[in-house]
């Protein structure tokens, strides 16, 4: 009989326990619950598509970067040879007026 009691009195704490968490939940409103939860995923929709166009906007842009670095090296490359033939040329021509002063 003792034990009857103790087992039903612990089963009553856990009913009474459950009875309490099932008033606290029926005072939420769900609805509201559901409206913010539905809120913040088609905000968190719209940024994940923000963050996908982002990364492909920086991907060209870096794509842009390095083919306008490679035309800037690419020129830089076609002067130094422009310059050091331009240079070629001006000492054949100082060696050339050289040997026209000695010879005079």
């Amino acid at each position: 009989m003792l034990q009857y009691k103790n087992t039903k009195s612990k089963r009553l704490e856990e009913l009474e326990t459950k009875a309490r968490e099932f008033e606290v939940l029926s005072s939420v409103n769900l609805g509201k619950i559901l409206s913010l939860l539905e809120s913040k995923e088609r905000k968190i929709g719209s940024l994940s598509k923000t963050h996908e166009n982002m990364d492909d906007y920086v991907r060209a842009m870096s794509q842009i970067n390095q083919q306008e670095m490679m035309k800037v090296k690419q020129k830089a490359k076609e002067e130094t040879k422009f310059k050091m033939e331009a240079m070629t040329k001006l000492e054949g021509l100082r060696q050339e007026l050289q040997m026209i002063q000695g010879n005079d």
